[in-house]
Formats: C-alpha cells, structure tokens, sequence
C-alpha cells in the first residue's frame, strides 16, 4: 500500500486552479449581467476583462473579454474553448414586490423557475 499521493507539478496545478476560477467568473459573468447587456451596463468587474485570465488563453495570450453579442450569446476575445457551445441556465427571478408583500422566502418558493439558453461563442 503507498504511503502518499502522486501530485502533478505546481505549475500544472496552479494553471488548473486558474482555470477553474475562470470557469467560475464566466458562471458569474452570466448571472451578473443582463442578457444582451452593453459594455456600459456591464457589472464592473468584467468591463475590462477577466481579472485572472491572464495567459491561461489559447497560447497565452492576454486578458479575457466577454461581451454579450445578443440576448442569447456570451462572445470572447480571445476565445477560450475549442468551439461555441450552448449551455442552460436555469433560475428564479423573484420580484421585489413580491419580496415586500410576502416576505423573502414566501416570494422565493411562489415564484417560477425559469431556464435561459446561452450561446457562448469566438467574436
């Protein structure tokens, strides 16, 4: 039986890190912003790009940029995946009056989910 684990290098765990906070500011982007939002609408932490992609793109290029090309597809600069895919999004959009008038989790459990088709595309 060994003793102890095997791990990769710390170069390929510190890029598969990052690479996973990438992942996880892309789900942020799309929940953060509005379908279809401008790059002046946008959420400030993604106007300017994704704060830790630097050189995890494709032959490690710079910076990260997303921008939302429709109401239904995320396009990026330099684009970060083999090809476009599609993802859903499901979720729950609870209104605020609703929140005043029944109190937050009432107005949670009353409302419907709903589910948003995603494009993510090259630009």
């Amino acid at each position: 039986m060994a003793d102890k684990i095997d791990l990769p290098p710390a170069d390929t765990v510190r890029r598969h890190f990052g690479l996973l906070q990438l992942c996880d500011d892309i789900s942020l982007y799309v929940c953060l912003n509005n379908p279809g939002a401008t790059k002046t609408e946008e959420h400030p932490w993604y106007v300017d790009g994704f704060r830790k992609s630097e050189g995890l793109g494709p032959a490690g290029q710079g910076k990260l940029v997303a921008c939302w090309v429709s109401e239904a597809e995320v396009g990026f600069d330099p684009m970060p995946f083999v090809g476009g895919f599609t993802a859903k999004l499901r979720q729950k959009v609870v209104p605020k009056e609703l929140i005043k008038q029944e109190g937050l989790q009432e107005a949670y459990w009353r409302a419907a989910w709903w589910e948003q088709e995603i494009g993510f595309v090259g630009k």
